[in-house]
């Protein structure tokens, strides 16, 4: 797919969801007319092309779908989603390292939706007195061993963090399978995260929170 292609599309989608924003808050087709025709050309208008613009608000909706915009949710579900992926039994201890301290935390997200998902990306925010001082953006499903963590001062940690499907987890269930890829509803999976200091630090927070996710297929 080209560039104009994509920029097209990127047009397409944002009519599409501004007329059905329009029509699920309740306002009428005129409303909708003045996005797609213009408001001048409206008022010259004695009949407006009504059946014309539900017929592309329609054929939008199909278009959507075809390229993938929303390939198995509605747009306006993924926040409802997103609430019922749940951040829980979060446990954190500083490690001693080569260069120094680390606070090491882990924990597991819930799938209490009724979907699956996969490919969860978290951000951990450190703060000391209200003031941030480390941020982490890295997936789920990535298991840090204590050789990693002592040596938190390369690169390999970060790398291992940000592997978007997670640890393979062919050995155990002998088929292909990921860590980060397809948590059923019901289903847990972990994830690990890490701040380095050169002194362990009184009264650091940390926040974890969910900052992507993709949806998959219930087939």
């Amino acid at each position: 797919m080209g560039k104009a292609d994509i920029t097209v599309i990127i047009c397409l989608r944002r009519q599409f969801l501004s007329v059905s924003r329009l029509f699920i808050s309740g306002a009428g087709p005129m409303d909708a007319e003045r996005i797609f025709y213009g408001i001048d050309e409206v008022k010259k208008r004695k009949h407006p092309r009504r059946f014309i613009l539900m017929a592309a608000v329609l054929a939008l909706g199909l278009g959507a779908f075809k390229f993938g915009l929303y390939p198995e949710r509605w747009f306006w579900e993924s926040d409802d989603i997103s609430r019922k992926l749940i951040v829980r039994n979060t446990e954190s201890q500083w490690i001693t390292t080569k260069k120094g301290y680390l606070f090491f935390v882990r924990g597991e997200i819930m799938n209490e939706s009724d979907v699956p998902v996969s490919y969860i990306k978290l951000r951990s925010s450190f703060r000391v007195s209200g003031r941030t001082v480390y941020v982490q953006d890295f997936y789920s499903g990535n298991t840090l061993s204590m050789r990693d963590l002592r040596n938190a001062d390369t690169d390999h940690p970060l790398q291992k963090l940000s592997r978007k499907s997670g640890d393979n987890l062919s050995v155990f269930t002998e088929t292909e399978a990921s860590a980060n890829f397809n948590i059923k509803p019901g289903n847990t999976v972990f994830f690990n995260t890490f701040y380095l200091s050169v002194n362990k630090i009184l009264g650091l927070k940390y926040q974890i929170e969910i900052t992507d996710f993709e949806v998959m297929s219930e087939g």
